[in-house]
């Protein structure tokens, strides 16, 4: 369970640092944990195991005071709370398509919703970084397809995967598998204030609940009691577009251009379904099969009807156990998009 090895950690290091400070007495609101010199125990055979002693960050005031710094050799954790708590919703789409030169002026977000809209859309590709804030090519590729159309949001979901907080999400919550709040929140680093967490999570489950990302697609269905989420499973997609799965190849191989490189130095399009099956943490690409939780069937079938359909962007090789597979190294992801969905190449 990974809520319990969370806690687990915790109290490895309450007993190795605990001093009797009495800050986990204060926090049972059952008044089991007892510091006083003449205490037989610490902690009461009643304990309701209501976990509040925890509710302290790394579980031990002292242990949080006296830590080593970090090394910097390790990945850091950052920009993954840039939706607060809101998340987003499919409704801002669709009232920011509608008008896209005046949505910034008059909308009917809040205040503190606005910054968070327009980080998600430059996220999800579809709002230009300038002060401008103009529509993409592929903005206007998605605003052609619309707000109601599944591939606008599976096309979203691509761009999304190479943002910090979503990047975050698909490499750590695992298809077949349910994540309570709390889960969630114990797969985040030590390092991460429990404020930090709470927005991420409530963002994640917000973008799962009010967009076709997460029941749709799939990415996170969440299980809901009233407004509580009790939690959430992810499953795979399961009607696929060969077209979103061609430009989330384009994406991968794009994210790995400083990653692989052959020997003459050029970006290798080159690669195997064995690879893209592999979900390597090292990689910054992620691979459709593991972004939409595909398997080496579903793949194949996909990637090799592709190849007959679209050959000018993509070749493959499915014979005598090879399974070979190549992008034109001449085209890009943008180009792709216009091309599938903006009518001109």
């Amino acid at each position: 369970e990974i809520y319990f090895l969370s806690l687990f950690k915790n109290v490895f290091r309450k007993a190795a640092y605990c001093k009797k400070c009495g800050v986990c007495a204060a926090e049972c609101k059952y008044g089991f944990i007892d510091m006083s010199p003449d205490a037989s125990e610490i902690v009461s055979d009643n304990c309701k195991h209501c976990h509040q002693c925890h509710n302290i960050d790394y579980g031990c005031l002292r242990y949080d005071s006296i830590k080593l710094p970090s090394t910097g050799k390790e990945r850091k954790m950052t920009g993954l709370d840039r939706y607060l708590t809101f998340g987003f919703k499919k409704d801002w789409l669709v009232e920011y398509f509608k008008n896209p030169e005046n949505f910034w002026k008059t909308n009917t977000l809040g205040s503190k919703m606005v910054p968070v809209c327009k980080k998600f859309l430059r996220d999800a590709g579809i709002l230009s970084e300038n002060k401008n804030l103009e529509l993409t090519d592929q903005g206007k590729c998605l605003q052609k397809l619309g707000a109601s159309n599944i591939e606008t949001w599976a096309l979203i979901l691509v761009n999304l995967a190479y943002s910090p907080q979503m990047n975050w999400y698909v490499r750590n919550i695992y298809p077949n598998t349910t994540y309570t709040a709390d889960d969630m929140k114990s797969l985040l680093s030590d390092d991460i204030k429990k404020s930090v967490k709470d927005n991420i999570v409530s963002a994640c489950r917000n973008i799962m609940k009010e967009t076709p990302i997460g029941t749709e697609i799939g990415l996170g269905i969440p299980f809901m009691s009233g407004k509580t989420m009790k939690f959430l499973e992810r499953k795979e997609w399961d009607e696929p577009s060969p077209k979103v799965i061609l430009y989330s190849l384009y994406k991968y191989v794009e994210a790995n251009v400083n990653v692989k490189e052959d020997e003459t130095g050029a970006v290798e399009y080159k690669f195997t379904l064995t690879q893209l099956l592999l979900e390597d943490q090292d990689r910054p690409g992620i691979s459709p099969s593991q972004l939409f939780s595909l398997n080496k069937n579903i793949m194949q079938k996909i990637i090799e009807g592709l190849s007959i359909e679209y050959p000018q962007f993509i070749t493959t090789s499915f014979t005598h156990d090879l399974e070979n597979i190549a992008l034109d190294p001449d085209k890009t992801s943008n180009d792709l998009l216009m091309h599938l969905y903006g009518g001109t190449y």
